[in-house]
C-alpha cells in the first residue's frame, strides 16, 4: 500500500517526505504551493480531508496521521521499527534523547515563529516588528548553540552520535529554515559552523535529495542554493 503524503511547499512536511525516502516507504506526494508565500491553496484541505488544512497530514489506509512529529513517530513505528530512526524499548536512554529533540525541534525552537507572524501579519508596524525582532533573536540564537553544543559534545555527525536518527530530520528542518531565511541570526552567517556542517552532511544524502526532488518547492536547502546539486 501506497502512503499518501499531502506536501505543502517549505513546510515541515519536507521531513516526512524525507522520512519515508530514508526507510523505503511507497509513497505519493500531493505537492500544493502556497498563496502569497502564506497560507496553503484551500485545495489541500479539500483533498486531505484534514479540515485545518495543515500539512504534513499522511492518509495510510483508513488511518490518517497529521503534525511532523506524530508522522515521523508512526512512520518509524510502523514502517521501519528496527531501522534505528527512533530507538525502541529497551533502550530508553538513547530513545527518549532522540524523542526530545524531536519535541525541541516543535517546541523551544519555535521562537522564530515570533519573528516570522510579526513580519507576515503587522508588515505596516515597523517599530513594532524590529522589537519583537530584536527580543526573539536572542532566543532563536540560543537554541542553536544549544544544537551546536550537542554536535560537539557526541563527536557527530550526527546530532545523537555516529548514527542519524529521527532527530536530525526533525532538527534540520529548522536550523535550514532560520539561518538561510536569517529568521534571528541575521549578521552572524559563520556562527555555528558545526551546525552548518552537519545540515550539508544530511543534505548529501541520497534520501534527503529524492525527497527533494519528488516534492513541492523547498527553498531552505543550502547545497541547492549553492549550486552544488
Amino acid at each position: 500500500m501506497v502512503v499518501t503524503l499531502f506536501n505543502l511547499e517549505n513546510s515541515r512536511a519536507f521531513r516526512v517526505h524525507w522520512l519515508a525516502c530514508e526507510l523505503d516507504i511507497p509513497i505519493q506526494s500531493r505537492n500544493y504551493e502556497r498563496m502569497g508565500g502564506k497560507k496553503a491553496v484551500p485545495e489541500m484541505a479539500k483533498d486531505s480531508g484534514y479540515k485545518l488544512g495543515k500539512s504534513p497530514c499522511i492518509q495510510d489506509g483508513d488511518i490518517q496521521v497529521v503534525e511532523s512529529a506524530n508522522c515521523m513517530l508512526y512512520l518509524v513505528e510502523r514502517y521501519g521499527p528496527e531501522s534505528g530512526f527512533i530507538p525502541s524499548p529497551p533502550n530508553f536512554a538513547q530513545r527518549t534523547k532522540v524523542i526530545g529533540w524531536m519535541d525541541f525541534a516543535e517546541t523551544i525552537m519555535t521562537h522564530a515563529l515570533a519573528i516570522i507572524y510579526a513580519q507576515w501579519f503587522a508588515e505596516d508596524q515597523k517599530e513594532a516588528v524590529k522589537n519583537i525582532t530584536e527580543k526573539a533573536s536572542a532566543n532563536v540564537q540560543k537554541d542553536l548553540d544549544e544544537i551546536e553544543s550537542a554536535l560537539e559534545s557526541t563527536g557527530g555527525p550526527f546530532v545523537c552520535g555516529s548514527q542519524i536518527t529521527a532527530a536530525d530530520l526533525a532538527l534540520a528542518f529548522s536550523c535550514e529554515y532560520v539561518l538561510s531565511k536569517e529568521v534571528g541570526t541575521k549578521g552572524h552567517p559563520t556562527n555555528w559552523p558545526k551546525i552548518h556542517q552537519w545540515l550539508r552532511t544530511l543534505e548529501a544524502r541520497p534520501a534527503y535529495q529524492k525527497a527533494l526532488k519528488e516534492g513541492p518547492k523547498y527553498d531552505f536547502c543550502f547545497l541547492k542554493n549553492e549550486g552544488k546539486l
